[in-house]
Formats: structure tokens, sequence, C-alpha cells
């Protein structure tokens, strides 16, 4: 997958506006960057249907926090989301001002009802950063259920656990939690 590939992708996207459901697995290591990953962006905005998004992004080490900036901004204009799973498992991509933006977006959500985050093996996400995230969790009150995998993060030592849970606290239709920082 490239660039281009991603881009000729999320054009066609433009013309499903009904569709519900994506689901887009980088299982291979590719050769996408902040540029595919803003192209995917424009497309996902202009799904007004779109329900679910599933994206595996674990061997794209070619995007940073620039892309995911893009990408999380137009995630925020997906009104209809109701559930996210984000797959972004890697050594470096995504930092504790991307994982930031990425709780700001969702917190504009008001249909979001299920988060699915996986960034174990990040070398560089800290408890500043999922401190941060944890706030913005708080906001999302239509939050029914919520998966984190951390592990395998030598920059976690639990200091963010306290945020953590003042954010669950005030989630009143959170019904299941599954919380993984094992290192």
């Amino acid at each position: 997958m490239t660039d281009k590939g991603l881009k000729l992708f999320s054009e066609s996207l433009k013309q499903l506006g009904s569709l519900q459901s994506v689901k887009l697995r980088f299982w291979q290591p590719n050769n996408v960057t902040d540029r595919g990953l803003t192209s995917l962006s424009k497309g996902l905005k202009s799904l007004d249907s779109l329900q679910s998004l599933d994206l595996d992004f674990q061997r794209c080490y070619l995007m940073t926090d620039e892309g995911f900036k893009a990408f999380f901004k137009g995630l925020k204009r997906i009104h209809s989301l109701q559930s996210i799973c984000l797959n972004l498992s890697s050594k470096g991509t995504i930092t504790d001002q991307g994982l930031n933006i990425f709780g700001k977006s969702l917190q504009r959500l008001n249909s979001l009802k299920s988060i699915i985050l996986n960034c174990n093996n990040s070398w560089i996400i800290t408890d500043e950063g999922l401190r941060n995230f944890s706030q913005h969790l708080q906001r999302i009150t239509s939050l029914q259920s919520i998966v984190l995998d951390f592990s395998s993060c030598p920059q976690l030592y639990g200091d963010f656990m306290s945020s953590l849970g003042m954010a669950l606290k005030s989630l009143n239709s959170l019904q299941s939690i599954d919380v993984n920082f094992e290192k």
C-alpha cells in the first residue's frame, strides 16, 4: 500500500455516502505516510452514515503525529460514529501529543459508544500522554465500552491510573472496560 493507493481508495469512499462500516488492515510493512493518512481522513469524513471504523495501522512506520493530527481533525466531523477501533501498536507511530489530539477529537462525537485503542509496544507514550487522554474520555458521556491496550510500553509507570479512574467515574453509561498495561 502506498499514499497514492490510499488516496484513490479514499476518493472512492466519497461516492459511498451510505456506508456504515469501514475496516482497513495494514498488516504488511508499507509506504503509507502522513499524506496517505490525510487522504483517508478526507474520504472518511464524507461518510455521513458511518457508524463503525476499524483501522489497523500496526505496520505503518512512516506515519507521525502530523498525519494523525489531520486524521483526527477529520474524524471529529463524523457525528454518526458509534464505534472506533484503532490499532497503533508499533515502536513509534504516535506520541503523547497525538494521543491528546485523538482524545480531543473523540469528545466531539456525541454518538460514540465504544473505543478500542491498541498502542502496545509504543516506546514513546508516557504517563502524561495517558493522563491527558483520560481527561478527554470523561467528556464522552455516551461511552458504554472502553478497551485500552498499552502493554509493553516501557515509558509507562502507572502514574496515569488515578486520572483514568477519575474519568471512568464520570461515565454513567459505561458498561464494560478492559485495560491492559502489562510490562
